[in-house]
C-alpha cells in the first residue's frame, strides 16, 4: 500500500514561490486541515497550496539494485 505525504505552503502570487511551509510530512486529511487554516493567512498578495511531496514505497524503491552481486 503507497502512502503519500505532502507540504502546505504560503506562496506569493507573483513570483510563484513558497514565502512559507505550515506542515510537512502530512497525510492527505491532515494537509486539508492545515490549508483552511493557512487560507487564513492568505489575501490577494499570498496564496496558499498543497504539495505532493512523494508517494512510498516509490517505483525507484520497488526497483531491483543495479550492482552488481558479489
Amino acid at each position: 500500500m503507497s502512502e503519500e505525504k505532502y507540504r502546505v505552503e504560503i506562496f506569493e502570487y507573483k513570483t510563484g514561490k513558497a514565502v512559507a511551509i505550515i506542515g510537512r510530512q502530512l497525510t492527505e486529511e491532515r494537509a486539508e486541515k492545515r490549508l483552511m487554516t493557512g487560507l487564513l493567512r492568505c489575501n490577494s498578495q499570498y496564496g496558499c497550496r498543497i504539495c505532493l511531496l512523494y508517494t512510498s514505497p516509490s517505483p525507484r524503491d520497488l526497483s531491483t539494485s543495479r550492482m552488481p552481486s558479489s
